[in-house]
Parts: structure tokens; sequence; C-alpha cells
């Protein structure tokens, strides 16, 4: 892959050299990650002058050179699968998933990036075998040509920096990105079908979590004088789940990478404030809003030689309308305990925002006009600034159109399962994972925990030293889901 050897040069010559920046205080939880409202206010963080100076030329440098890094951006032409990243000792988690995947009816191809070159034992069994038999492929970047020599003199990467990287490298255009914590409940291949709205018309699909974005308005002054987009049209983005086409966006994927190769010391502070635990979480979202500031600005404007589209086909931006669905179970001593977030399908949200769209219209003109108003709507709503005048438009998808959960809590690991993952009643009897199930099935049609339990136990089962796990799993499955 010659272009890693250019990616990181290119990285290193748009080096900030500001000092990093460490926000003075540390807030509190209600401060760190305030639940989405349309009335909100950016985040506190301002740097100095020179500061501003030093991380804006930087920021210059590496747009400046974004054509020719997209255009030696490798990829197979015509190519979709799902990516994820993961280090070897989260490959249980990555079966899960996998297992999710195939649950659902995806026929879709997986590659799983890892972020460790050096494999123990079981790692390089589950690629070789396990994660095979699914249809995924472990690839390691660092085996990739001109990584090494490039990559040689940087510090090692840290998670949250792996996921545009993971992108990269693999080989797909079309890229579903999925963490290892994040599987589909419902079959997502279409979502990449001929001429399908959103990603026919955008190339980028985005979901929100339920928080306010916070970033500093500095950070627009650093990414080229753009105009502030106003927060109040959207919440934060949800981390778990990622579409894009690396052709049509080329260039925010790596101004992305970008980001996040320089996010410890600048951009997650600049972007998600004292965000510990996902800092990335902005950084891709970000990008594509800097990209469409700069072109409106007249400072930057998108090659359109290497994307190579459909007429079908244009580059725009979608950001899920539809809020996630949260549940909670309690955990131990009353301690919250997993949480898992339902994301909608895009193609259920897109019909949802053109019937809002109708909806509206219909209250406030003719059906002529109404008419006219929806052929607008097909027209221009993948386009990045017309939803984001929206911001009031009451979205309802239809019940049970989620697509994918992300788990948080205890990992779904089943090469080894433990007692924390399954909470327990008043008589300390384990009980399921999620509660009772009537949720899952409300919003998906189907038992979804149940049939994770019943792929895990044939998967493992069927795998070398792991019999102990597997009399585990039987028998809690006999007691809780038979």
């Amino acid at each position: 892959n010659a272009s890693w050897e250019e990616y990181f040069d290119h990285l290193e010559a748009a080096r900030p050299w500001a000092d990093p920046i460490r926000p003075e205080t540390t807030p509190s939880s209600s401060e760190t990650r305030r639940p989405y409202t349309t009335i909100t206010d950016p985040g506190a963080l301002r740097l100095s002058r020179a500061a501003k100076k030093s991380l804006r030329d930087a920021h210059s440098v590496f747009v400046s050179g974004l054509e020719s890094l997209a255009t030696n951006l490798v990829f197979e032409r015509g190519t979709t699968g799902i990516v994820t990243s993961a280090i070897p000792d989260d490959l249980g988690q990555v079966v899960t998933m996998l297992l999710m995947v195939r649950r659902s009816g995806s026929t879709l191809p997986v590659q799983v990036i890892l972020e460790e070159e050096i494999l123990p034992p079981t790692a390089e069994s589950l690629c070789s075998d396990g994660l095979r038999s699914l249809g995924a492929t472990c690839i390691i970047p660092q085996q990739q040509d001109g990584w090494l020599d490039a990559a040689r003199h940087l510090p090692p990467f840290q998670r949250s920096q792996w996921k545009p990287l993971a992108i990269i490298a693999s080989t797909f255009q079309n890229v579903l990105f999925l963490d290892p914590n994040t599987f589909p409940v419902q079959n997502p291949d279409h979502i990449f079908a001929r001429n399908a709205q959103p990603f026919a018309s955008s190339g980028f699909i985005a979901w929100t979590d339920i928080w306010t974005p916070t970033p500093s308005p500095d950070f627009y002054v650093v990414a080229g004088g753009i105009d502030a987009p106003l927060l109040s049209t959207r919440a934060s983005s949800e981390s778990g789940v990622l579409v894009i086409d690396k052709a049509r966006h080329a260039d925010t994927l790596l101004l992305g990478a970008y980001y996040n190769h320089y996010g410890p010391d600048y951009y997650y502070p600049l972007l998600v404030p004292h965000d510990i635990e996902d800092p990335g979480r902005e950084t891709f979202l970000a990008s594509a809003l800097v990209l469409e500031g700069l072109d409106r600005k007249g400072t930057y404007t998108a090659p359109d030689g290497w994307t190579k589209t459909t007429k079908s086909q244009r580059k725009g931006r979608w950001s899920i309308k539809s809020q996630p669905k949260i549940y909670q179970r309690p955990g131990k001593s009353g301690v919250p305990g997993v949480v898992v977030m339902a994301q909608i399908d895009p193609i259920e949200d897109y019909h949802a925002v053109l019937l809002a769209l109708q909806e509206e219209a219909w209250s406030q003109g003719s059906g002529q006009e109404q008419s006219q108003l929806q052929g607008d709507f097909r027209d221009h709503v993948t386009d990045p600034t017309f939803l984001d005048g929206l911001a009031n438009l009451a979205v309802s998808p239809r019940k049970g159109k989620y697509m994918f959960f992300h788990h948080y809590g205890e990992k779904l690991d089943f090469s080894r399962v433990t007692d924390d993952l399954l909470p327990t009643d008043a008589n300390d009897l384990r009980m399921r994972m999620w509660g009772e199930p009537d949720w899952v099935i409300a919003n998906t049609g189907r038992d979804v925990e149940k049939m994770m339990w019943e792929d895990a136990i044939e998967f493992w089962c069927g795998q070398q030293g792991y019999g102990k796990q597997c009399r585990l799993m039987k028998s809690i499955f006999g007691s809780l889901y038979v």
C-alpha cells in the first residue's frame, strides 16, 4: 500500500508545533456529557493566539495535500464490506459481532483490522480458522507495504485513533464500520443497494447519540476560519457505527484521520473536551463539516476526478435524525449495568424525514405546492446544508425498524463467560443479560439475546479448548432461554 508512506509523510509535514492542549479543569460528569437539547452553548476551551496560528497553519498544510492523498488512496473499486478494528484480546467480541452479522442475513464480507502486529496463538487460530468460517479476514496494517518505514518514528496509536486507520487499511470501497461491541439486529446489506437512499446521494452516513456536542469555537478558527455550524441541529456523533464511500469521501476520511492522529494533544480537547471514554467520536463528522465550510468559503474544492461515481450518486452527508433508543438494566447493588443503544435503519430514517417534510409542506400549502416541495426535498435532502436548518423537525420512524445495537458494559465475549455478564434477582438467581425480552422483540421483531446465545454456543463448542465454557453456556441457556 504505497499510500501509507505518503500518508504518514504528509502527517509529519502537517504536524502542529503548539504545546499540547490540556483542559485546566476536570468537570463533573454532568458537564462531561450533557443530554442532547436544541438549546446549546459551545465548549469553553479557548486557545492562545500563537496556538491558534500554529494549528491553523498545520491544518492548512494537510488540507492542501488532500487531493494527492485522496487520489492515491488504495481500495478495490466496486467492493462493499464490513470493517472493524480490534486488539487480539477483543477477538471474542468480534466473533459475537460476526455471529450477529450472519444471523441478520448479511452476506457482506468482513475485514478485521488488528491493532497489534504480534498475535498470540489463540488469536492466530481464530483468524486462520474461526473467523474465516464466518466470512471474515484478518488484516494487519503493520505488515502492509509502506507502513513500517513510514510509521517507525511514530508513537503507538491509541485505541481511538485506530478507526480511520482501519477504514484506510481495508480494501473495500464502501464500508460499514462497526465497533466490536456494535452489531446488526436487521440485515444491513440493503443500505448499499443500487439507488438506495440516503447512501446513493451522500456516500456518508453518521448516527447520533444522546449527548450535546461541545466543540470549542476555536476549532473552527483552526480549521480555516469557517463559520461554526449551529450546534442545535444535531446531537453528538455515535462512535460505534459509520458508513462511508472511500471514493466520494476520501478527503473526509483522510481529514478525519488527521484529527485522530493529532487528537490526543490537540483535536480531542477541541472537539470533545473532557470525554475520556470516547474522545474520537466527533472527528469524522467534523471533517465533513470542515470541508463543506471550506468549500463554501472558496478555499477548498473537493477533487472529483478520482470519484468515478455514477450519475445516480452524489457526494453529500446524511446525519441520522431519528434519536437512538436507550435501554439500561440495573447492575449489582443498584449500580447501573448494561446499556444498549438501538440505532435506526438509515433507509427508514430517510423515509421518516421525507414524511415529516411532506406533512410540514401539507400544513403550509396546497397539494400542488406540496408535490413540488416533495420533489425539491428529494433533490436536496442529502445536501449537507439542507437538513442542518431543520432542528425542530419531528421525525417518527416506524416501530421495529432498529438496525444496530451498541452494547455498553460487560464485553460480549462468550469465550470467557463470567457471572458479571448476567444480572441476578433478589434471590441471587441469574437473569437474562438484557432483562425481559419484550422490549427487544418490540423493537426488532426478534429475540436477539436468545439468538446470540444460540449462535455463540454453536461456534465456541466447535472450537478446540473451550469445553468448560461450552458446558457453562449450555447450562445458562437451558436455565434462561429454553
